[in-house]
Parts: structure tokens; sequence; C-alpha cells
């Protein structure tokens, strides 16, 4: 069978893997292999280093978490706006400083990661600024957030 789909680059990867918030270790660390190898799929001064299918495969999982996280946190404001009848003026988003910062407000098992949540933050806090909404920032340790148990 003939995989149709375009090639994907090595900028396309670095791409991804940077807009999901996941750092070259995390990578490495999901894969079981040194950052190295990472760094090579990234390169474009190794073009015979190329991204497995498992790599494209995290972070293409990864892609689909974001949207739904964002999808979700999206639709919280939606259900403000409607029950108020108009979109809040501002809205808290959470940022993180720490994965132990995380940790307090996370359970393990949910596998999340500091970086990867601040990054879906940004796209809310990009798509609200969008539709003329305000976001006030709070650090993790002032969040409202119930532990997930």
């Amino acid at each position: 069978m003939t995989d149709n789909r375009p090639s994907r680059s090595k900028a396309e990867f670095r791409a991804l893997r940077e807009m999901v918030g996941m750092t070259q270790q995390h990578m490495a660390r999901l894969l079981d292999v040194e950052v190295r190898s990472v760094k090579r799929w990234e390169s474009s001064s190794m073009p015979t280093y190329h991204a497995p299918q498992d790599a494209w495969d995290i972070l293409d999982d990864s892609i689909a978490a974001q949207r739904r996280a964002v999808s979700f946190a999206l639709g919280k404001v939606d259900e403000i706006a409607e029950s108020a009848g108009h979109d809040p003026a501002t809205v808290e988003l959470t940022y993180w400083t720490s994965q132990e910062d995380y940790a307090t407000y996370h359970s393990i098992e949910d596998g999340g990661d500091w970086r990867q949540a601040n990054a879906n933050s940004r796209l809310v806090a990009f798509t609200l600024h969008e539709r003329g909404i305000g976001v006030r920032w709070i650090a993790g340790v002032e969040s409202k957030v119930p532990k997930t148990l």
C-alpha cells in the first residue's frame, strides 16, 4: 500500500512540537531515545535523519488533545456568555510555572505537562483576544482549579 500523504518536513515536525508546548527532551523521553535523535530529526543540516512514524503519531495525538482542550475552554466561555447575554469582559487563564506547580492540581494519570497546558492557554488567549475578550493571567498557585483525583 502506498502512503499518499504529502511528505512531512523537519520544519513541520519542529513547528508542531513547539506548537503543542513539547520540548525535545519530553519527546525523547516519550520515545525512549536520546535528545540528539530529536535534534537530528529537526535539523536541516542532517537531511538523512527523519522522525519515525511513532514520533509523528505522538505529535498528531498531542495536536488532537490540544484541540479538545482549547475547544472545551472556549465552550465554557460560550456558556458564560450565553447565561449572561454577552461576552465576559475578561477571562482568567492559568499559566503554570513548573511541572510541580501543575502537578498540584492534576493527577499523574492525566499525563499532562505544564508546558503543554501553557501552550493551550496561549491558544485560548489568542482566540479570546480575537473576540475582543480580555485575558487576565494568573499563576497556577493562584488558580482555583480543583485537583483531579
